[in-house]
């Protein structure tokens, strides 16, 4: 399922880079890879609600202002074992908003936000397989610290998002709170 969704979006990002890397007004930014973790509600995710995270942000914008365009790509998943099932949870977050840098030199503060599109994705498996996924609109907060070195970026990060969706009959929140390494670079 997120194989053909995740194409799709990795498309767009790339488009949208492009778009912005050929543009003379956007002439400042950052593409990072994220990776860390993401914790999502015990209550509706157990028992995958701790699980890997990875994902693409980029931010651009004018060479003068503090205000970028962000684009993020978070991917998260988990599998363990319940009883006498495999139960695997996933999540895939398609971020569109803005990020505000602050400081000069090497050390550069951070805060986002904006809108998430955000597909939540469970199965479990004994003898068959029964899973269900939802895609919700939400909103996404994070903020953190760059560390630029020449055109090297190392920072780290601290993302909310919250997406209602529904799985199997059941409302819950494909969101959560993230954590982890930004690695990349910068023009």
């Amino acid at each position: 399922m997120f194989k053909e969704k995740g194409h799709v979006l990795v498309l767009l990002i790339t488009g949208i880079l492009l778009l912005a890397a050929t543009s003379t007004a956007l002439a400042r930014g950052n593409v990072n890879a994220f990776i860390g973790t993401k914790s999502l509600d015990a209550d509706y995710w157990a028992p995958v609600e701790s699980q890997a995270a990875a994902g693409v942000e980029a931010d651009f914008g004018a060479d003068d202002s503090p205000l970028r365009f962000a684009v993020n790509l978070i991917s998260s998943a988990a599998t363990d074992n319940y009883s006498f099932m495999e139960v695997t949870g996933e999540t895939l977050e398609l971020q569109l908003g803005a990020k505000g840098f602050f400081g000069d030199g090497p050390v550069h503060p951070f805060v986002g936000g904006g809108l998430t599109i955000a597909t939540g994705y469970f199965s479990g498996s004994y003898y068959t397989t029964v899973d269900d996924n939802d895609t919700a609109l939400g909103l996404w907060l994070s903020g953190g610290v760059l560390f630029n070195t020449g055109h090297f970026n190392l920072g780290l990060e601290l993302g909310y998002s919250k997406a209602d969706i529904e799985l199997f009959g059941i409302k819950g929140d494909a969101g959560g709170t993230r954590f982890g390494i930004l690695i990349g670079g910068n023009w």
